[in-house]
């Protein structure tokens, strides 16, 4: 095994020197290959920012485009690869496009250097994702009978970890509710035979974690030492030790299944069968295969929820104001539901709640930038800028969700500001919290917005709803809501900081 690696590696060597040779024979004549995005502004990504148009990170350097570049592109390079930044009022014309013309998924791919961190399927195009099939066609439909189970399992993970906070606790947000959104997703996705199994919840929770460390620590080397760097980056080593772990305990569940199926016996209706039925026939008794997809498809709901949701908890620590009407609307939904939970039905009555989630998400989104796509086939924009194949897009999702021009008062938090706006004649049905729209993107925006959103944002309520229901919620003494960690790249939540919970005492 050894030997094997040393082999490739050197292999690797020897393959990167004959390339960098005839690079460096061509080198004078991509010199001077003419860039038709030359001419477009350019600011950059750096942790000195200290030259002109220099900043330390993404949101700062956005920050100083954005409003200079309104209504045309501009360009942040220093990143991952260079992106061009492209203006709200275009979106609309670019969000049907279809992915072989331009791909987030492929951008993704590129990004997170999928071959490396083994972020994506092996061998597997876009149309025949069965992650994306499962999660667009099957998870969003079946949402309805889900929903008892991810009631079941997030009191239970409520119970499991977090205190009893009989007193006032300090709880942390981001490490606390990661294990509860594991239990929770992993409910739908593997069923209860196998979702509070140790292995399984560390493996989807350090798979989570690893990969996207994986891919920062890659970008650190230059692009022809990654392949050799993979080879000894222990958080890659950890995303193979997860992806090994995952083949073993899905190998009973997929083997069992698959004698179902071809029995026809009843199977269970879950994620695992969703993938296996979307698969091809070769892929649905591919236990590895079966068990990458498992994992990425737990990356993708333990990272998007647990984030959001804690800024959530955050931003009702921060406005207790809003606890009670809150409350208030939770109870009177409540009364209308036999069994005593909240069903698929009773989600769009609690426009508070969604309200609330949407502010909380436009002063905290998922990512500074979004609707990243890569070009596949030239794009000339309404002002006659030419984005080349290859090109990467983005757009200053954050900003957006701050401009003056689109909002009201746009630096004051107002948790129920959505609930007003779907007050006006015709607004009924918009500015929910799974819409998306040229103004609220964070899910992304079009043919290739978030697949998952819907079951993200159930999720992100019933948290938020056991949340209140049961504790009150302050922040510690003399604190204020604490600040998101910005790097270079992106912002997150501050995993440090807490927030205080009291079990309530609810009369009879």
């Amino acid at each position: 095994m050894i030997e094997d690696v040393i082999q490739s590696a050197i292999g690797n060597v020897f393959t990167l020197s004959a390339i960098t040779a005839v690079c460096l024979i061509f080198l004078g004549s991509a010199v001077f290959k003419p860039n038709s995005l030359s001419h477009v502004p350019r600011y950059e990504v750096s942790e000195k920012g200290k030259k002109k148009n220099q900043f330390p990170t993404l949101g700062e350097a956005l920050h100083a485009g954005y409003p200079k570049f309104r209504d045309t592109v501009f360009r942040i390079g220093g990143l991952w690869n260079e992106m061009v930044v492209v203006p709200p009022k275009f979106i609309e014309g670019l969000k049907a496009l279809p992915p072989n013309q331009l791909s987030l998924q492929d951008l993704n791919k590129d990004r997170f250097m999928a071959d490396l961190t083994s972020m994506a399927l092996k061998d597997t195009p876009y149309h025949e994702d069965i992650v994306v099939k499962s999660v667009t066609n099957d998870l969003t439909r079946h949402l309805g009978n889900a929903m008892w189970e991810l009631d079941e399992e997030i009191r239970y993970g409520f119970k499991e970890c977090i205190p009893a906070c009989e007193d006032w606790t300090e709880v942390k947000p981001v490490t606390d509710l990661v294990k509860i959104v594991a239990l929770a997703s992993g409910r739908i996705f593997v069923g209860s035979e196998l979702n509070r199994n140790e292995d399984f919840l560390k493996c989807t929770i350090t798979y989570t974690i690893d990969i996207f460390q994986a891919a920062e620590e890659l970008q650190k080397y230059p692009r022809f030492m990654r392949r050799l760097a993979s080879y000894w980056l222990p958080q890659i080593k950890r995303c193979r030790e997860s992806q090994a772990t995952m083949q073993r305990l899905m190998t009973p569940v997929v083997k069992e299944r698959l004698q179902q199926m071809q029995e026809g016996q009843p199977v269970k209706s879950d994620m695992t069968t969703w993938n296996m039925n979307n698969s091809t026939e070769r892929r649905r008794s591919d236990i590895e295969y079966q068990a990458h997809a498992q994992l990425l498809v737990s990356m993708a709901a333990i990272h998007t929820t647990s984030v959001q949701s804690s800024h959530t908890w955050f931003d009702i620590a921060a406005h207790p104001e809003y606890i009670e009407p809150l409350r208030r609307e939770i109870e009177e939904v409540l009364k209308t539901e036999p069994e005593g939970y909240l069903t698929k039905a009773s989600m769009p009555k609690l426009k508070k709640l969604d309200s609330f989630l949407k502010e909380s998400q436009r002063f905290n989104p998922l990512g500074t930038n979004t609707f990243d796509r890569k070009v596949w086939s030239e794009i000339t924009l309404p002002d006659g800028t030419r984005l080349p194949k290859g090109t990467y897009i983005t757009t200053a999702a954050a900003e957006i969700a701050l401009d003056a021009e689109l909002w009201d008062e746009p630096e004051v938090f107002d948790g129920f500001r959505f609930e007003k706006l779907r007050q006006q004649p015709g607004m009924e049905n918009r500015h929910q919290f799974v819409t998306t729209g040229v103004d609220s993107m964070h899910f992304g925006h079009g043919k290739q917005a978030c697949p998952g959103r819907f079951f993200a944002a159930n999720e992100i309520k019933l948290f938020l709803v056991h949340l209140i229901m049961n504790f009150d919620v302050k922040l510690p003494e003399g604190e204020s809501r604490p600040k998101n960690i910005e790097s270079l790249s992106g912002t997150r939540p501050d995993w440090t900081k807490g927030i205080m919970l009291k079990r309530r005492v609810v009369q009879a």
